[in-house]
């Protein structure tokens, strides 16, 4: 019977290199994850520092991927995947890279039935109502769309005996109202294109008031730099992100 130590002691210093390795993967796959929460907080905090009161849609549209056992690298990003809601990359697109932004669904709705021109935007008058974080309301977009006929898809669109009632001051906004409104679209002969409302007083005349402007395009400055926040993070939390973790493996 025989105890062959150089055997065991093999076999001893394979497990321990397999255990090492093992453990260094480990750190690597943990500090790569707590850098890439890092960059996302950063993110979030620059989005709240360069936009003024942005809804908690736009403030929790930074996504981050973890590192995981079939996963070498972790990801941080701004959310591209339709959910309920736009995707916060198709919002934020313009402010990120600057340049024209995209077109809304409430634009495509308008140009497919020819009340806009193709390649132009609707911009909020000043008149306009907004919610608390300055945008409009989406039941102005909804009422508007099916006035004019272009909810398609996503909804059903006024009869005209429902338009009639509104112009006459009659039905469910008659108590409140009192009054007769009627919404009309100005191809820019005697008002700036855009869409406008017009509401009857009876015997005191009516009042007209802007509700959307068109323009050829909407021009954006590039405000969120997405690229120089993780890059500056990446850098500032280098050492007390990786500098532990490694040396926790290595110990």
């Amino acid at each position: 019977m025989q105890f062959r130590i150089k055997d065991n002691l093999d076999r001893l210093g394979k497990r321990m290199m397999a255990d090492a390795q093992r453990a260094q993967a480990r750190a690597g796959q943990d500090a790569v994850n707590h850098m890439a929460n890092a960059i996302g907080k950063a993110q979030t905090q620059e989005i709240k520092r360069v936009f003024d009161n942005p809804t908690p849609w736009i403030q929790n549209s930074v996504a981050v991927i973890r590192a995981n056992s079939w996963r070498s690298g972790a990801l941080v990003k701004i959310k591209d995947e339709p959910s309920k809601g736009v995707p916060g990359a198709f919002i934020l697109a313009a402010e990120i890279e600057g340049g024209n932004r995209r077109q809304k669904r409430f634009e495509k709705g308008l140009q497919r039935i020819g009340v806009m021109k193709p390649g132009w935007v609707a911009v909020p008058a000043p008149s306009m109502p907004r919610d608390s974080y300055g945008n409009v309301p989406a039941s102005i977009y909804v009422t508007l769309l099916s006035y004019f006929g272009a909810l398609g898809a996503f909804g059903s669109n006024m009869t005209q005996a429902r338009k009639d009632r509104m112009a006459k001051g009659a039905g469910p906004r008659a108590k409140k109202m009192r009054r007769g409104l009627v919404y009309f679209v100005s191809d820019g002969k005697t008002q700036r294109p855009g869409i406008y409302s017009r509401t009857d007083f009876g015997e005191a005349g009516h009042g007209l008031k802007s509700l959307f402007l068109f323009v050829r395009k909407a021009t954006y400055k590039k405000r969120y730099d997405f690229d120089r926040v993780a890059q500056q993070t990446f850098e500032d939390r280098w050492d007390d992100i990786f500098g532990p973790e490694v040396a926790q493996a290595l110990a």
